[in-house]
């Protein structure tokens, strides 16, 4: 069946990227916000599975090659390749004097080099700044589609990936998350809060009033799905968000942000169990005893956990023990305040991962990549056309919600990672790429 299910997407995919190339891109951009990656073909031995992601790469990186003999793509300086390629390479040095170089091998090729090759492609793919408008909307689709599914999970206990996925079993820890069609609780709720600041950006860039009431209409949704991820750290990443969109959106944009929190407040008001949720999560967390304060602490000692990984030897503390290591090797911990010491069963820390995996020169590199991200987002808010600053905004405070999360999960999740990449290609499109009415991409023929 899932050969099925994967012919039904992939052959349209393959023909829209050659009818055009930018269709194709649209239409990926929407598959890999809004696909499990469960829907997979195995292979055998070691190798890894041929996800629908990985299956959707080869098919944009297969076809961009054949059109770049045709059309010759250029890659801009501003495309940040340089620093992503610096990650790439300690990262395979990393690989290569890991302590499992097989495992290293195959986390590198799904988490390193596909990120690389996709941000390429869509770097070269995306030169119109209505290119990159049109696939930030595509996204949004996929988005809030995962919103619905979410939704109607919470409702009625439904989820299409567990009815209609063969072989594909919840794990029992998970039976009662809503997870719609993302691997994790947190992620999903990751998704639907980088959504909300892309439903306020592109609320302000359509010219038909019936456009822009559709994306307000639908924000409750991803804020709804957001809620029901039942986890704090969604919550914290959707107000950095906004923060941001109030930071650098218009005034028109910040007064409908603040509408928006109030009538935010009102609802809370008549919903008392919503705000006595919000509450209990707040205490439990600062309650350093309870279950909540004990996780949140968790975070933080991984830290320490990653540095007692690496500390061993020059080596280590270079190119830490290997890409993908930390999900291999048990490591112990000792919760600061109870002196409890306690197995560590996930890196619920990207950042700290990227240590014990990658070293400190791993880290180095990563938090070069992402503050370049955010800056030449930045130049390029800068320069775009002032009816599309509000959506470079939300792509900002997308990004940062992302990037505030990898504090407190650890990015397994392809929707997620796709999503990141493709925004932060199109932010460069929509700041920095042409703008005559001769560039623009129409989607209907």
């Amino acid at each position: 069946m899932n050969y099925l299910y994967i012919g039904l997407l992939i052959v349209p995919l393959i023909v829209l990227l050659h009818r055009r190339f930018e269709y194709g891109l649209f239409f990926s951009g929407f598959l890999l916000v809004a696909l499990t990656t469960y829907l997979s073909i195995k292979t055998p031995g070691n190798l890894p599975n041929l996800t629908i992601h990985r299956l959707i790469l080869i098919c944009l990186v297969a076809v961009w090659l054949i059109e770049k003999r045709k059309r010759g793509f250029i890659l801009e300086r501003k495309t940040l390749i340089a620093p992503l390629a610096a990650v790439a390479i300690v990262n395979f040095i990393s690989m290569a004097l890991s302590i499992d170089v097989m495992f290293s091998f195959k986390t590198y090729l799904s988490f390193t080099l596909e990120m690389f090759l996709f941000f390429v492609v869509m770097s070269a793919g995306l030169k119109q700044a209505e290119t990159g408008l049109t696939l930030v909307k595509f996204m949004y689709a996929g988005l809030l589609l995962a919103a619905v599914i979410g939704i109607i999970e919470k409702k009625t206990g439904f989820n299409p990936v567990d009815a209609f996925l063969p072989g594909y079993v919840r794990r029992d820890i998970m039976v009662m998350d809503v997870l719609s069609t993302f691997p994790h609780r947190i992620l999903f709720g990751t998704g639907m809060a980088m959504a909300i600041p892309l439903a306020l950006g592109l609320s302000s860039i359509e010219s038909a009033p019936w456009k822009r009431n559709l994306y307000l209409v639908s924000l409750p949704l991803v804020i709804l799905a957001c809620y029901f991820s039942d986890s704090r750290g969604p919550w914290a990443a959707a107000a950095v968000a906004v923060g941001s969109m109030l930071l650098f959106g218009s005034v028109a944009m910040k007064r409908k942000i603040v509408l928006c929190l109030v009538a935010g407040i009102c609802a809370l008001g008549l919903k008392a169990g919503v705000r006595d949720t919000l509450n209990a999560k707040l205490q439990e967390t600062r309650d350093k005893d309870s279950f909540k304060g004990q996780t949140y602490q968790y975070r933080w000692d991984l830290w320490r956990v990653a540095f007692n990984g690496i500390k061993r030897s020059l080596k280590t503390m270079a190119v830490g023990t290997g890409v993908g290591t930390g999900e291999i090797k048990v490591y112990t911990a000792v919760l600061a305040g109870s002196n409890e010491v306690i197995m560590v069963e996930s890196w619920d820390n990207e950042f700290a991962a990227t240590l014990l995996e990658t070293g400190f020169l791993g880290l180095a590199m990563v938090l070069v990549l992402h503050f370049r991200i955010i800056v030449n987002l930045i130049r390029a808010w800068t320069v775009a056309a002032p009816d599309n600053r509000n959506l470079l905004a939300g792509i900002v405070g997308a990004i940062l919600a992302q990037i505030f999360m990898m504090t407190n999960v650890k990015m397994f999740s392809a929707q997620v990672n796709y999503l990141m990449w493709a925004l932060v290609a199109s932010g460069l499109a929509i700041g920095f790429g042409a703008r005559t009415p001769a560039a623009a991409v129409s989607v209907r023929r």
